[in-house]
């Protein structure tokens, strides 16, 4: 397998150079909105895709290893790949590999399921170009959920006369001022895809630190600056934090914070945004230990929502506050077993290198002898 620098670099970024504008009319820039109510939830269940990806570096190679898990309701295990279990295989052809091999040199690799080389150049072996590899690995693996065992789960639970919504760890895509990388594309059209079956689908990204999306849209700054906050090449978690505590917003209890829509459009692709602040408690303000998440969809999956009663946040809200849980449940379920198997396979493969004489490389050893030291 030949993975490119421009295959793998800037898949993990969160800048858009492409034009942002508001979706919807809004006179504040962070608005209290209540959970749905419980009557307009009646059939609807979750669909949760995450993964998992670590790196066992040595003197020989970088290996990458990576791990899907989609998750209902319950929470229930939909697909693992790898399958922890030998009599659960997740429907859907043609899966991704889990570990990538990036050989330093002339190294002979056994043939075995799921795994493939990743040739290189020795000039492109970088932290950048490897940590490039691991998200690309994440990003095979949750695309071709979105086409199998999303798709499988979804189909069985409509079927059921239930009404899936599948909650996306991360952006639906992401462009980085090249275009939409190729990863990225193919996760938009498997989104798309499930939202012609009538699924919705919402990512919900977590790490919103280094992302400028809100400050890029001209119409959004001008609300924010008339509630006093500074919100020119400001993040977009600082610019929550400031609008938290300026108290424009107002304090309702029980309520999250969500900002108004705005439209983000890149390499033919587009997609709506929307930010929302989960306080820890029913009593408390927007402050410093509120969850901020990312809330991105597409515009079929909003009018496939509104036909159904809700709206994005309000399906997010389903499976996070009316859960009792500051963190959308479906998908911590596949994060934590994702990380889990990864964490095992990881532990195993340092524990073979080692038994048959081999080197681990200084991180991947630091690491390992950590977790020896806490077991």
């Amino acid at each position: 397998m030949l993975l490119r620098l421009t295959d793998v670099l800037g898949l993990g970024e969160e800048a858009s150079s492409g034009p942002v504008d508001m979706y919807e009319q809004a006179s504040r820039p962070l608005i209290p909105r209540s959970p749905p109510p419980r009557e307009s939830l009646r059939g609807l269940v979750h669909v949760g895709v995450d993964s998992s990806s670590r790196l066992v570096s040595t003197p020989a190679a970088d290996v990458v290893i990576s791990a899907l898990s989609v998750s209902g309701p319950g929470p229930v295990e939909l697909c693992d790949r790898p399958s922890l279990y030998p009599n659960m295989s997740c429907p859907g052809d043609g899966a991704p590999p889990f570990v990538y091999v990036v050989p330093h040199g002339d190294v002979e690799v056994p043939e075995a399921d799921g795994v493939t080389v990743v040739s290189a150049e020795p000039s492109q072996l970088s932290g950048a170009f490897i940590s490039g590899v691991m998200d690309y690995a994440r990003l095979s693996l949750e695309a071709w959920a979105l086409r199998g065992p999303a798709t499988w789960a979804s189909s069985a639970y409509a079927s059921a006369l239930r009404r899936p919504v599948v909650l996306l760890d991360g952006p639906i895509f992401i462009a980085a001022g090249r275009g939409v990388p190729s990863p990225m594309e193919a996760r938009a059209r498997a989104v798309e895809a499930l939202e012609s079956m009538g699924v919705p689908v919402v990512g919900v990204v977590k790490r919103v630190e280094r992302s400028y999306i809100l400050s890029s849209s001209p119409r959004f700054v001008a609300l924010a600056e008339r509630c006093g906050a500074r919100a020119t090449d400001v993040t977009d978690k600082m610019l929550l934090q400031q609008l938290a505590s300026s108290g424009c917003s107002g304090v309702v209890p029980g309520r999250a914070y969500a900002t108004p829509k705005v439209v983000v459009r890149e390499g033919g692709l587009t997609k709506i945004v929307e930010y929302v602040v989960i306080v820890p408690g029913p009593l408390q303000r927007p402050g410093v230990r509120s969850r901020v998440y990312r809330l991105e969809y597409g515009e079929r999956t909003l009018r496939i929502l509104e036909e159904m009663g809700l709206d994005p946040l309000q399906a997010f809200l389903a499976d996070t506050l009316l859960r009792q849980s500051l963190e959308p449940v479906t998908i911590a379920a596949s994060d934590r077993r994702s990380k889990m198997i990864t964490s095992a396979l990881k532990g195993l493969l340092a524990k073979a290198i080692l038994g048959l004489g081999g080197r681990l490389g200084y991180e991947t050893e630091v690491e390992e002898g950590g977790a020896r030291a806490v077991a």
